[in-house]
């Protein structure tokens, strides 16, 4: 909980620092998101300035850059191409050593064979600047593989399916609801039992074999027997899209702010709200602050960062 007499905009600060330490870097591996360079020069910036601005501990501009050129230097060698020289000293001003940085990669680049591109260069700076980081919710991921990434754990209403999570004991046993989602339109509830689906008993099945049972197509229904402690109810619920805002918030009594932060969505991934996580926290955070919040609780309870699972639903029906 946190508690200075008075919810200031520095509280920005920490929050922006706990979302960014988990959070990987989007805006340097999702080619739809802009055009791309033929040196892949516009890519290993993008990932540079993330790192600098947004990381937790800001790194230093040359040995995030060495780290990246001590990796282009080691694949090139497997590659059985020519590696780039050393890298010299670079200045201390981030602007200045990118400067310094990227007319020597693009010399290098200009002269490779087709066997090692411009693209796979990128991709070892990218690889090698995230991984000096140390730390494990930080990584590069290839365009291919974060375009799947975005698909499931993007925020965006991607997936198809009934809306509701799974956990816990008994089997069935319905965690979440995506609001205004198939399952919320349904009458599905927290709390409510998953008995069978279209006949078929799920009483002992496990969750893999739930997302099986109700996974389907786009507008088909599926017939679900649920128990709510009063006997078994018939609910139809027609399949459709669904999303899990990663963030809620809201005033709880004595002056007390509560966000729940539910899942570390990419940066700069936009929510089907319209807005990107840290604008919306921004918002949430003012919104309390008008509200007259004294402290804040800032939950991150079931969050296992980035990858813990998707915030549209564990059945993933498509």
């Amino acid at each position: 909980m946190y508690d200075n007499g008075r919810l200031q905009r520095s509280l920005l600060t920490p929050l922006r620092s706990v979302l960014f330490s988990l959070a990987l870097l989007a805006s340097t591996f999702a080619p739809a998101l802009r055009a791309q360079d033929a040196t892949g020069l516009d890519d290993i910036r993008a990932e540079y300035h993330d790192l600098l601005d947004l990381f937790y501990r800001p790194p230093d501009p040359h040995d995030l850059l060495q780290a990246g050129w001590t990796a282009l230097r080691s694949d090139a060698g497997r590659h059985g191409v020519s590696a780039p020289g050393p890298l010299p000293d670079l200045p201390s001003d981030a602007d200045a050593a990118f400067e310094g940085f990227s007319g020597l990669y693009t010399s290098y680049v200009a002269g490779l064979p087709p066997t090692f591109t411009p693209a796979m260069a990128a991709a070892d700076m990218e690889n090698g600047m995230a991984d000096s980081l140390h730390e494990q919710h930080t990584h590069y991921l290839p365009p291919a593989i974060m375009q799947r990434f975005l698909a499931t754990v993007g925020g965006g209403q991607q997936a198809v399916g009934l809306g509701i999570r799974f956990g816990g004991d008994p089997p069935g046993l319905i965690a979440d609801v995506a609001p205004d989602g198939p399952a919320a339109v349904a009458g599905l509830k927290a709390g409510d039992v998953i008995v069978s689906a279209d006949g078929k008993d799920l009483s002992s099945a496990d969750t893999p074999a739930l997302s099986a049972a109700l996974s389907g197509p786009q507008g088909s229904v599926v017939t679900l027997s649920i128990d709510r402690g009063t006997g078994p109810q018939t609910i139809p619920v027609t399949r459709g899209p669904y999303y899990f805002p990663p963030l809620e918030s809201r005033m709880l009594p004595n002056g007390v702010g509560y966000v729940r932060l539910s899942d570390f969505v990419i940066s700069g991934t936009m929510l089907p709200n319209g807005s990107e996580v840290l604008s919306d926290l921004d918002r949430r955070l003012d919104d309390l602050d008008a509200n007259g919040a004294q402290s804040l609780i800032f939950d991150l309870r079931d969050n296992g960062g980035a990858a813990s699972r998707p915030p549209m639903s564990s059945s993933g029906a498509s």
